[in-house]
């Protein structure tokens, strides 16, 4: 089934501006003006969690609605139908990665 997103940005910076995009929760598909953007972040592999400093999450697919609300709450509101799905930093796995004193990840 298609969502369509807008999800507004929580950054002062001028660079972001409101997120619009549509994903497939069966084939994971995302599609949109915006669709670059939650892509390139999936290239990239990792994403910072919140609240900083906590760590980050390894993206797999884009077929994981966690994977994707990590993407998007990065910089961004999280909309109803992602935000109860924003990971727990305190219990997401690193896959590898391990935390530092303070709790950053470290490579």
């Amino acid at each position: 089934m298609k969502h369509h997103f807008e999800c507004p940005t929580v950054s002062g910076n001028s660079g972001f501006h409101t997120l619009v995009f549509d994903w497939d929760d069966e084939t994971g598909e995302v599609s949109g003006p915006d669709a670059d953007y939650i892509l390139k972040a999936f290239r990239y592999g990792y994403v910072h969690l919140h609240p900083i400093p906590s760590g980050g999450r390894k993206l797999t697919s884009t077929k994981d609605i966690v994977d994707l609300a990590a993407v998007v709450g990065d910089v961004h509101v999280l909309p109803p139908g992602l935000e109860e799905h924003y990971p727990d930093p305190e219990l997401d796995d690193f896959d590898g990665y391990v935390r530092d004193v303070v709790g950053q990840v470290c490579f």
